[in-house]
């Protein structure tokens, strides 16, 4: 099974880029899956104001950059979310370049690893009924990560030791067949 690990932060200097590479580097010898990183700022999606229904159009869109952000989606059998917190929801341009798509996120498994001051409690709970829309199974929990507390050393991400096992145990749901 192959899993995108997709970074939704497009923060020049954010902390998605660096908690991407972690989530990687801590689930790499995780049996039965294949993890590959899916970061937002290598995209150039625009912003969704097509004349068109993205659920019409099957895999095939009118826009390069579009089609090649559906062809690197498609190319997953699963996610795992990696979402910052943004004014208490989701990250607008994550939300935007989700919204691009339609069968490519159709029916997949997705997990969630959220960070910010709260382990971006209530993004994840935002992502939830989106991510039901396009009737993909969302795991039940999320690993959260308090960048600002006790998952950094000063402005730097050093994530409790007991969190990778955490998140294993999350993959190993991701994983699991439909529930």
């Amino acid at each position: 099974m192959r899993i995108g690990v997709f970074v939704g932060s497009i923060r020049r200097e954010g902390r998605g880029a660096t908690i991407g590479k972690w989530v990687l580097d801590s689930v790499a010898d995780v049996a039965g899956a294949e993890f590959g990183l899916m970061d937002l700022k290598d995209f150039n999606v625009p912003l969704l104001d097509v004349p068109y229904m993205p659920a019409g159009c099957e895999g095939s869109y009118p826009d390069p950059e579009v089609q090649r952000f559906a062809d690197a989606v498609a190319s997953y059998d699963g996610f795992i979310f990696v979402t910052p917190e943004y004014n208490g929801g989701v990250p607008g341009p994550m939300k935007n370049a989700v919204d691009h798509l339609m069968v490519e996120w159709s029916g997949k498994p997705v997990a969630f690893v959220g960070y910010g001051g709260n382990g971006a409690a209530r993004a994840v709970t935002a992502w939830r009924p989106i991510v039901k829309n396009f009737k993909m199974r969302d795991v039940e929990n999320a690993l959260a990560l308090n960048v600002f507390g006790e998952d950094a050393q000063g402005e730097e991400f050093a994530p409790r030791p007991e969190k990778a096992e955490e998140l294993k145990a999350i993959v190993a749901e991701l994983l699991k067949e439909e529930a």
